[in-house]
């Protein structure tokens, strides 16, 4: 399991399913290099992975998280 592993030992794959577990509708599509990835789990974690199916009032989308 994902969470039971320190974060610096995370695979791009455990990246993945961390992101996953807090994207929003509306937010940009899941990076794929786990820097990007890594980016986007920051500004996304403090999210309730169990409201995925909407935004809650206050919530901001991650729309294109890092500039490119």
């Amino acid at each position: 399991m994902v969470r039971e592993k320190e974060q610096v030992c995370w695979t791009t794959g455990d990246v993945q399913v961390m992101v996953s577990l807090f994207k929003r509708p509306g937010d940009s599509k899941m990076p794929s290099t786990k820097e990007l990835l890594k980016e986007q789990y920051k500004q996304t974690k403090s999210r309730h992975k169990d409201d995925r199916a909407y935004v809650k009032p206050g919530e901001a989308t991650i729309i294109d998280a890092i500039d490119k």
